[in-house]
C-alpha cells in the first residue's frame, strides 16, 4: 500500500522509502511482476481492434520491454551516480524505480479492460490514457532519483540525460559483442566443417 502513497505523495513517499525503510525489497519484486503481469495481460487480453496482426504476442518480448529498460536504467544510473556523488546505493535505485512502476501498471490493466467496450473511433483515447500512465511512472522515476541521491532539480536533469545516454552507449556495445560473438560461432562452425570433410 505504501507504493500508492509514493504514487500521490512522491517527494515524501522516496525519502521515507530510503530514509525510514518504508517500502522493501519484496514489495519492489511484487511491483515489477505485476508490470510484467500487465505486459502480458495488455498483449494478449487486449480488444479485437488493438491486436497488432503483424507482431503477434510474446511472452519473452513483454518481459523485455519490462525488465530490459528497467535493468539497463539501474545500471546505468548506478554507475554515473557512482562517480557523481549520489547517496542512493544500487539496492535503493532499483526499489525506488520499482515503486515508480505502479501508475505505468495500473493504466495498463484499466486501458486494456475498458478497450474491450470502446469502437474503433474511441481507441485514441486509450492511447491518450496509456500516455498518461507512462509519463507519470516517468515523472516518478526522476523524482525518485532526486530523492534517493540528494541532488539538486539541476543536477537530476544533467544526471537523468547522462543516464539515458550511458543507456545508448551499453546497449550500442550489446549489439557489437552479440555481432561477434555470432561471427566467432560462424568461424568456429565453419572450422568444425572444414576439419570433418578433410577427416
Amino acid at each position: 500500500m505504501f507504493a500508492f502513497y509514493t504514487m500521490f505523495h512522491p517527494f515524501a513517499g522516496f525519502y521515507e522509502l530510503k530514509n525510514e525503510r518504508r517500502g522493501s525489497r519484496r514489495a519492489a519484486s511484487i511491483l515489477v511482476a505485476l508490470a510484467v503481469a500487465a505486459a502480458l495481460f495488455r498483449d494478449f487480453g487486449c480488444a479485437y481492434l488493438q491486436k497488432n496482426i503483424d507482431k503477434p504476442p510474446s511472452i519473452p518480448s513483454a518481459l523485455a520491454n519490462i525488465l530490459l529498460p528497467l535493468l539497463l536504467w539501474c545500471v546505468a544510473n548506478w554507475c554515473l551516480t557512482s562517480l557523481m556523488d549520489g547517496k542512493g546505493t544500487m539496492g535503493d535505485i532499483c526499489v525506488a524505480t520499482a515503486y515508480s512502476l505502479l501508475p505505468m501498471t495500473l493504466f495498463t490493466l484499466c486501458t486494456t479492460v475498458v478497450g474491450h467496450f470502446l469502437v474503433a473511433d474511441e481507441l485514441a483515447l486509450l492511447q491518450f490514457a496509456s500516455n498518461i500512465g507512462l509519463i507519470w511512472t516517468l515523472a516518478l522515476v526522476f523524482l525518485s532519483m532526486l530523492n534517493t541521491h540528494e541532488y539538486s532539480l539541476g543536477r537530476s536533469v544533467a544526471v537523468a540525460l547522462l543516464s539515458i545516454l550511458v543507456i545508448g552507449i551499453i546497449l550500442f556495445l550489446l549489439m557489437i559483442l552479440f555481432s561477434l560473438s555470432g561471427r566467432m560461432v560462424s568461424l568456429v562452425g565453419n572450422i568444425i566443417e572444414e576439419l570433418s570433410f578433410r577427416a
